[in-house]
């Protein structure tokens, strides 16, 4: 036990001296009496950093402290790995915890023979910045902000030191992937078929029109023509004044004789 609070104060002590891009927040309590294993390791379970710190845990007692995260290439994804060891003829349990860099706190509780109660959070020391605070940028330069906390739908983002790019699942689009491809499509077929009854309304009506136009011509054209006076035959009457004046003077010759 006083080994493992020699080593933790040699650790917080070096802190602000060693050569680290992050540090790590760890708090925790149990449910029962144990002796809890604590290191960081990468996903290969290649590397530990030099960290493995037993620590005892009593009941419902919060203990707090914070580690150092290393600076290597290239950058690997830790994790805080607990082995408990909680009776002396007890077997070994073990978990890992995915440490997410500028997260809150990330809460878990593991029953690693007894109930183990951990918090734990990973931020970038000032002037590191990136998914793995891989990214260094001196305090009198402006450098790139990295964007991939607005990537929304669990898209990936890939963030180089310059921009930040936020790769879509099939199901979305945007900048961000804020957008559903499906509710796009609907929207597109929606529009389709408002603009398609738009249209046919229009023809509609230019056809309606067009027969009422039609019937009103019709309709004057025949009033027009019952209002017109039958024409008469002026041939008929000249002829018959024409017999009458060569048939007079014959008439009043022979009435003469």
């Amino acid at each position: 036990m006083t080994s493992s609070l020699l080593t933790l104060s040699l650790f917080l002590l070096l802190i602000p001296t060693c050569s680290s891009i992050g540090v790590v927040w760890i708090r925790m309590s149990s449910s029962d009496h144990s002796i809890t294993r604590i290191q960081v390791v990468d996903k290969e379970n290649s590397s530990r950093y030099g960290i493995s710190l037993d620590i005892p845990l009593t009941p419902f007692k919060h203990k707090e402290f914070v580690l150092p995260m290393p600076t290597t290439q290239p950058y690997f994804e830790y994790s805080i790995q607990l082995l408990n060891f909680w009776n002396s003829n007890g077997p070994k349990t073990e978990t890992r915890i995915p440490m997410i860099v500028n997260s809150p706190w990330i809460h878990r509780t593991e029953k690693l023979g007894t109930l183990i109660f951990i918090s734990i959070r990973f931020k970038c020391l000032p002037q590191f910045y990136g998914s793995k605070c891989q990214f260094y940028c001196p305090e009198d330069e402006i450098c790139a902000v990295d964007q991939c906390s607005k990537c929304q739908n669990n898209s990936q983002c890939e963030f180089d030191g310059k921009e930040s790019k936020c790769n879509c699942s099939s199901e979305y689009s945007g900048e961000f992937c804020e957008k559903s491809n499906y509710l796009e499509t609907v929207k597109f077929l929606e529009n389709s078929v408002n603009l398609l009854l738009f249209l046919v309304i229009i023809i509609l009506f230019f056809f309606l029109l067009l027969a009422f136009v039609s019937v009103k011509i019709v309709f004057m054209f025949t009033i027009k023509k019952a209002d017109e006076p039958e024409a008469i035959e002026p041939i008929n009457v000249i002829s018959s004044l024409t017999k009458l004046q060569i048939l007079t003077p014959e008439h009043i010759i022979f009435a003469n004789l």
